[in-house]
């Protein structure tokens, strides 16, 4: 459902996970594995146990609270998407949060399924009080979106290794587009990756990191960029938040040879409070 929510708990930091919703993809090869003929994609999609004819792709945010702070990365689709999305402003209400007092926006890249949610129905800036913060090389790269344009002086163009909160960084994840950002959480007790877009299938991009999806910029950068962020979540046992995993897309990674699989959170096992 649009709008449900569930925290994590990560020693005196809360990551909030808010459910925007979804949309549904047809055929699935026009989407992922562009990079392999169709008689690939499909023979691999039936040994994993998925369709090759659809996919639903879903999309959650994560929201950071840490010292009285608090980061938002990404917004969702917002008023202009799918029937069945556009849950961030329902989210934020049942947690009792005010969107002016958001702190930090933190946009991963101008793709509409992270940006759209950035405005209100009106057009106007939905986290007025809020840096937005995006990488200077997405900036470059799109000078005349009209997203950046409506948030105007909101806008702060930044370079990955700037820790938006004591413990909370950018960290370098181009390839799907020319700035693509993603959030590293790092506290006492483990670590969470916040990874935007770096994997946008929660099987096909762990089992084939190689293959390109129709939205990559530059496909052999972003999969290169994958392989890397996957092994060091595998590696180092990091939390994996993923923004098209399904609800609460939460996980860990896992190395098969050489490739990944994706696990998703025992919620029971965790320390953490959930809600609809």
């Amino acid at each position: 459902m649009p709008g449900r929510f569930y925290r994590y708990a990560l020693d005196d930091i809360c990551v909030v996970q808010i459910h925007d919703g979804w949309d549904h993809h047809a055929p699935a090869h026009d989407y992922f594995g562009t990079n392999v003929d169709d008689l690939t994609f499909d023979e691999e999609c039936i040994s994993l146990g998925t369709s090759p004819a659809e996919f639903d792709f879903p999309v959650t945010m994560t929201l950071i609270e840490s010292g009285g702070k608090r980061v938002l990365v990404d917004a969702g689709f917002g008023p202009s998407g799918p029937s069945h999305s556009g849950g961030l402003p329902k989210g934020l209400a049942a947690l009792g949060i005010d969107p002016d007092s958001i702190d930090v926006v933190v946009i991963s890249h101008l793709h509409g399924d992270h940006t759209g949610g950035l405005l209100t129905d009106e057009g106007t800036p939905r986290f007025a009080n809020a840096r937005h913060v995006i990488a200077a090389d997405e900036v470059k790269a799109a000078p005349s979106d009209p997203t950046l344009a409506a948030l105007g002086a909101l806008v702060e163009p930044v370079a990955p290794g700037l820790a938006v909160l004591p413990g909370t960084t950018l960290v370098d994840m181009r390839g799907h587009t020319p700035g693509h950002l993603g959030v590293l959480i790092t506290s006492r007790s483990g670590s969470v990756l916040v990874a935007s877009d770096l994997a946008n299938h929660p099987v096909w991009a762990f089992a084939h990191p190689e293959w390109h999806m129709c939205f990559d910029a530059d496909g052999e950068k972003a999969a290169a960029m994958r392989a890397h962020w996957l092994g060091r979540a595998a590696d180092e046992q990091l939390v994996f938040a993923g923004y098209h995993m399904p609800f609460p897309a939460l996980g860990r990674v896992e190395r098969v040879g050489d490739a990944f699989r994706y696990v998703p959170l025992d919620l029971d096992s965790e320390e953490s409070a959930s809600a609809a």
